[in-house]
């Protein structure tokens, strides 16, 4: 490469575009009315350009499908925001604010405060929206004015009739005045440019002389600043700074001690959004000002008890809330998005430990329950491992909890219906981490879960239409997590072996939630917290803890889930085609089950065609069926079942077609209600989990296959003395767990875990 070549490289876009005479900038407005666009809107189109995550990009399947349900309902995942992890419900408010404002709703003379618990990540959206204006934007400014006035601004210094002509020479029309609708006056800078002073007036001033610039937006030219209370620049230079963009306000409402006759400068915030506009720079009375207008989005952050503790000292709240939308940032609700927050992290270890690709999966899904609203007890309500499943878009079929079952899950042993306040419930710092309100009536509880519906599917559409507007404001918070994730990667690099296990994770969990439950200053609402935490692992470390269960112990629920994904990884190791065997099982049965009950002697099996009926097949799940062992006689009225096969089928599917049945349908007329009917039977499909016995009876067939061969694989030292086929099936384990990313060392363990608890037999 030439030095001249290299040089090309290093050129940088400038900071401005060529001016353009004020009459040119007018003229070309017809073809480009977003060049007089009001900041919201500008930020809008910025975030927009930068467009949404493509599905087919996502190499992960489980947020494959995630992204999926969001498109289903309507959620857009902004690449923009993409670093936010779990925030695209949040994002989409934003938009909607912004939508608003930059059509000059009343939202254009608002700013917006994000109130939200410790490390939720609001102040990401701030750095999201700095880089999508980065990334292109431009404003058009008079070129040589300190706050960058809109060109438009200065419409405002003609007559009338000198506006409707203007309208008509330039093609704009109505759309002229609309646009001026929402011009702030000129400041004073462009004012004296155009007209001169007192002193020395311009005998015929014109808009002529003015020229207009396209400067590109960066927070170290114009258009985007920061300010923090307290910091040494004012808030009136950070506005001005942020004039025609966005203006970020991190912890604006942190308490701050004023001197004697001080006031405080965040009332400028009052002008600066219901008047948009800014006291001018002068030096003095005697060389005051006009004020300068202000075009920015200002969006604050802050917790609540800053947020509620700054408006105590205003005597009059109501000027201040009412120049405001406040919008709450809720912690994440998602697994497969907590563990990629968790992976943006350990990104950033400079060493890491093995973990097991269980480890996240465990960490994720107890601090995702932790933030999810309690159900009203009494009530129906939707298992959290349930809902964490519907809300990432699993395709699961799932039934409401009875009332009943309410203690079983949320109850804790100090109380089994308390909630904790709303203000109580986040742990960790700040978000009244030091008060200690009580909760004396129901008004002060925390959002409870909104009802489930009795006449409707129970899907991934309705769990994201029954997330509450407060939901997500409780629970573990993402410090906490991000510092306990940060433990277990140093417990881990101390271990023999450098490696960490999913269970091992899960009793550094135990310990760590009651090592916090030890902590002098915890609110009630924490203490509810933490407890259902240390329910959910397990109950309370003790020296003789351990994971020694018998197979018919009931785990609590994140071992139950811990079970449940294991199953899946084991059936993947040593029984890869389960589902096919299963089916392929199933349909032998059900078609040698019918020719039998019918007399025939052939059968016609699905996928192979016409065969003699072999008996054989019937009686090897009628034994598993009915709990006998291989060889076992069968009477004759253990075959009866065969000849109901047909029947169950239709109870099978009629219950399909009632479960799918609304209340409102009950209402229909004979005819509509047979074509109802017809449209639920479609989607009714015959699969071998249809008829419970048979179901129970092929796992019970498939999960002895697979314990038998964990078996051999813990216990085989000599694999020459095996069959090939065995020999083939061990590798093939061996060469599967590693690629599922169990090291060496990690494989035995979880291998004996999975055969003291048959987890290939667990039913979730």
């Amino acid at each position: 490469m030439s030095q001249h070549e290299l040089t090309n490289l290093l050129k940088l876009t400038p900071l401005t575009d060529p001016p353009l005479k004020y009459a040119e900038f007018l003229m070309e407005l017809k073809d480009h009315q977003d060049r007089a666009d009001s900041a919201p809107a500008l930020i809008l189109r910025a975030i927009k350009a930068l467009g949404e995550e493509k599905i087919e990009d996502e190499k992960d399947p489980e947020r494959r499908q995630f992204l999926m349900t969001l498109k289903d309902v309507g959620i857009p995942s902004l690449l923009a925001f993409k670093h936010v992890c779990g925030s695209q419900r949040f994002a989409l408010q934003m938009l909607n604010f912004l939508t608003a404002a930059g059509s000059n709703g009343a939202q254009l003379k608002k700013m917006m405060i994000v109130e939200g618990g410790p490390g939720a990540g609001k102040d990401y959206f701030g750095d999201g929206i700095e880089r999508a204006l980065e990334r292109g934007a431009k404003v058009y400014a008079v070129k040589g004015c300190p706050d960058h006035e809109n060109p438009i601004n200065l419409l405002q210094l003609l007559g009338d009739e000198q506006l409707k002509q203007l309208a008509e020479a330039t093609g704009l029309g109505g759309t002229l005045f609309d646009i001026l609708a929402v011009a702030g006056d000129p400041c004073q800078h462009c004012y004296t440019k155009v007209k001169g002073t007192l002193a020395e007036p311009k005998e015929e001033p014109s808009l002529e002389c003015i020229e207009v610039e396209a400067i590109h937006v960066s927070k170290r030219s114009a258009g985007v600043s920061e300010w923090k209370p307290g910091e040494n620049c004012s808030l009136i230079a950070a506005l001005r700074r942020g004039n025609r963009g966005f203006v970020s306000l991190p912890d604006a409402f942190i308490k701050r001690e004023l001197k004697p006759g001080e006031a405080d400068e965040r009332l400028i915030l009052l002008d600066a959004t219901q008047y948009r506009r800014l006291p001018a720079v002068s030096d003095g009375c005697s060389d005051a000002a006009a004020a300068s207008p202000l075009d920015a989005f200002i969006m604050a952050t802050t917790n609540a008890k800053a947020l509620s503790e700054f408006l105590d000292t205003l005597p009059d709240k109501d000027a201040f809330t009412g120049r405001s939308t406040l919008l709450k940032f809720p912690y994440n609700l998602v697994r497969v998005e907590e563990i990629r927050a968790y992976q943006q992290e350990m990104s950033r270890y400079k060493v890491l430990a093995k973990f097991d690709p269980l480890v996240l999966k465990m960490i994720a899904t107890l601090a995702v329950i932790s933030r999810y609203a309690v159900p009203k007890e009494g009530e129906n309500f939707i298992h959290p491992v349930d809902r964490l499943r519907l809300l990432q878009g699993e395709p699961i079929q799932v039934k409401a909890k009875s009332g009943s079952d309410w203690s079983s899950v949320w109850a804790t042993e100090a109380s089994s219906a308390s909630r904790s306040t709303y203000e109580d419930t986040r742990y960790g710092g700040g978000y009244g981490s030091t008060s200690s309100k009580p909760a004396s009536t129901a008004a002060n509880y925390g959002p409870e879960a909104m009802s489930i519906p009795t006449d409707v599917p129970i899907t991934s559409h309705l769990m994201w239409r029954l997330i509450g507007k407060d939901e997500g404001l409780q629970g573990l918070d993402m410090r906490f997590m991000l510092g306990l994730l940060s433990q277990i990667n140093e417990i881990g690099l101390k271990s023999k072996h450098q490696c960490v296990g999913a269970l091992d994770a899960i009793m550094l969990l135990r310990s760590a939630i009651q090592n916090s439950l030890s902590t002098s200053n915890l609110t009630d609402g924490q203490k509810a917290v933490l407890k259902r935490c240390q329910k959910w692992l397990g109950g309370e470390v003790t020296a003789s803890s351990d994971w020694k269960k018998s197979a018919n112990d009931r785990p609590e629920l994140i071992e139950a889930e811990y079970r449940r994904l294991l199953k899946q990884q084991v059936l993947q190791v040593f029984c890869p085609d389960y589902e096919m065997q299963a089916q392929g099982l199933y349909d032998a049965y059900r078609a040698h089950a019918t020719a039998f009950a019918q007399g025939e002697k052939m059968a016609k099996v699905k996928g192979i065609g016409n065969v003699p009926v072999d008996t054989s097949v019937l009686d090897d799940l009628d034994r598993y069926r009915l709990g006998k062992r291989p060889g076992d006689w069968l009477e004759e009225g253990d075959k009866k079942f065969r000849n109901a096969l047909e029947t169950l089928i239709d109870e099978a599917r009629e219950k399909f077609i009632r479960d799918n049945l609304s209340k409102d349908d009950a209402e229909l007329s004979e005819e509509a209600m047979r074509q109802k009917r017809i449209e639920i039977i479609k989607r009714f499909r015959e699969s071998w989990e249809t008829i419970p016995e048979i179901a129970n009876a092929i796992r019970s067939k498939l999960d002895e296959k697979v314990g038998k061969a964990v078996e051999k694989l813990l216990t085989t030292e000599v694999t020459s003395d095996l069959t090939e086929d065995d020999q083939k099936l061990l590798a093939s384990a061996k060469q599967t767990l590693t690629k599922m990313g169990y090291c060496e060392s990690l494989q035995k363990p979880v291998l004996e875990y999975a055969k003291r608890v048959k987890v290939w037999a667990y039913k979730a």
